[in-house]
């Protein structure tokens, strides 16, 4: 069985986790939780279908 490919809408994914992770880069407001530190990398990572980082 070979691995899924990734699709077009993995782009949009990919912009809208960096959209929503700096909406609020012009506010006084900011939002830190070690959750979100490695966020961005792994929705990429999924949805490109590459290996995961260590």
């Amino acid at each position: 069985m070979s691995s899924p490919r990734p699709t077009p809408n993995g782009a949009l994914v990919i912009l809208v986790v960096i959209d929503g992770l700096h909406a609020f880069a012009n506010s006084d407001t900011r939002v830190e939780h070690p959750v979100l530190n490695g966020l961005v990398q792994s929705v990429a990572e999924h949805e490109l279908d590459l290996p995961r980082a260590h």
